[in-house]
């Protein structure tokens, strides 16, 4: 970006505050906490046998996002996250392996970035899964003035590593120390809130690998759950009590600071859980990397006392690529001007219960072998376009529609019995940009999942450079 185009932005940020501080709102802290693998089933409030006490509290006095849709999984929900733009667009469709070195794209500007320019300080505490191979990948360099966690999208609970590869780093240093992965990240959620002495308001994503496997958790919380039967469920169910345990001392910690009543809470899962992993998305059919419901319908709510009245479901659809354009308007960001903002600002929806002012049906994508299979939701209707994985029908599709309001455990498929509103929205599909999708190679021959080559910290390949490591440039082309 020239020097001319940086001072524009700047100069709009400035105005934007000034007009935010004449309205006489102050800008509020935000708290973003962000599951992993954390299904509709899995929240004490909408039904479930594991014990959530903090989170069923702020879903009870905040407002609970009802038809709330990610994609369903990790690295495309980021993207739709920071970006505000469809993962489609951008590529990032499947989740970042370990032995790739794609990532968001280095031109996108993103959420922190945006909020700095609002005057706020930027934390990222835990999962970031947006690229792991270069330094413009990392989060220090796409807006964050602090990071703890690791960089991939899985890591070992206790030994901090994938594949055996160590990967946790507090801001760009790697770090050999011990404890249990999510009391790690509430802690250093809680160190940050308490020692805060800054007059700039802060905004922390604080990004659990809770509940994603592997499935690790403290004997004594998987003791407490001998009720249950199931191996992988017993421990998950730790593992989501150890994160509710943990959200419930970093909002202590909120609470204890005399801005606590000017603080935004949101709370979200990025996709839908794992069934095979213990997870439940009941009542809906699907799973995590599914566009059914289960795979992207998703447990979020919004929590403010001092300025929303609680206790409400908002049945209005939300979608992770609102957040961007949502939190900007509440930092006094004066909007971005990129055409492919997905998202929009659903403040009046949340506060109000406004309709939401869309000019564009949601699409959420998910990559197969056979290529991008895409969701688009309109309202009460969901269309679902996949490739047919048949040798002898190359490029054509299978489809699928669904009433959700009426059918949300999408067991009636109306594609046949609706073709003039299946006609309309797979035209709109055409017009849906699809960047080339990046990723989905194949591991390395040495690759063995978890248990993989054992590497000293001194020897690590170059797929997790910190940021004082060797690896500083991309390669032509990447």
């Amino acid at each position: 970006m020239s020097a001319r185009g940086s001072m524009r932005i700047t100069l709009a940020a400035v105005l934007g505050l000034a007009a935010w501080t004449a309205t006489g709102q102050e800008r509020p802290n935000i708290l973003l906490i962000m599951a992993d693998d954390l299904g509709w089933g899995d929240v004490g409030y909408n039904g479930s046998e594991i014990r959530t006490p903090t989170i069923d509290r702020l879903a009870a006095e905040g407002i609970r996002l009802d038809r709330y849709y990610t994609h369903p999984s990790c690295t495309p929900t980021r993207t739709a996250f920071y970006s505000g733009k469809r993962a489609v667009n951008l590529g990032t469709i499947a989740p970042i392996a370990p032995w790739e070195d794609f990532g968001l794209p280095p031109g996108e500007r993103v959420l922190p970035q945006y909020l700095k320019e609002a005057g706020y300080t930027t934390w990222l505490i835990g999962k970031w899964h947006l690229g792991h191979n270069y330094h413009d990948q990392h989060p220090l360099n796409r807006g964050y003035d602090h990071f703890y966690g690791t960089n991939s999208g899985e890591v070992n609970y206790y030994t901090h590593a994938l594949n055996r590869v160590p990967d946790w780093e507090r801001n760009g240093e790697a770090l050999d120390e011990e404890g249990y992965v999510t009391h790690l990240l509430g802690d250093e959620a809680i160190e940050l809130i308490e020692r805060y002495e800054g007059d700039a308001p802060y905004f922390m994503h604080l990004s659990f690998t809770a509940p994603h496997t592997p499935l690790q958790a403290p004997e004594e919380s998987v003791q407490a759950y001998a009720d249950i039967a199931d191996f992988n469920r017993r421990r998950l169910a730790a593992m989501i009590t150890e994160m509710d345990s943990a959200i419930g001392g970093v909002l202590a910690a909120v609470t204890d600071r005399p801005d606590s009543d000017n603080t935004l809470i949101v709370f979200v899962s990025d996709n839908g859980g794992e069934l095979t992993a213990g997870a439940l998305n009941a009542p809906f059919r699907g799973n995590k990397m599914s566009l059914y419901e289960g795979g992207i319908r998703v447990p979020a709510l919004v929590h403010w006392p001092s300025r929303l009245e609680g206790g409400r479901t908002e049945s209005a659809v939300a979608t992770v690529y609102d957040w961007l354009p949502t939190l900007l308007s509440l930092a006094g960001h004066p909007g971005v001007a990129d055409r492919d903002i997905a998202g929009i600002d659903l403040w009046p929806t949340i506060e109000d219960s406004a309709e939401p002012q869309r000019d564009q049906p949601i699409v959420l994508t998910s990559a197969s072998p056979t290529g991008p299979r895409m969701a688009v939701i309109e309202r009460g209707w969901k269309l679902i376009r996949s490739l047919r994985p048949l040798p002898d029908t190359p490029g054509e599709f299978s489809v699928e529609l669904f009433n959700v309001l009426d059918d949300p455990q999408e067991t009636n498929d109306l594609a046949a019995s609706e073709p003039e509103r299946t006609a309309r929205i797979l035209a709109y599909l055409e017009t849906v940009e699809v960047a080339p999708v990046l990723g989905g190679t194949p591991p390395p021959e040495n690759y063995d999942g978890a248990s993989g080559p054992e590497v000293e910290p001194d020897n690590r390949p170059p797929i997790y450079p910190h940021v004082a490591d060797s690896v500083t440039e991309r390669p032509p082309g990447r």
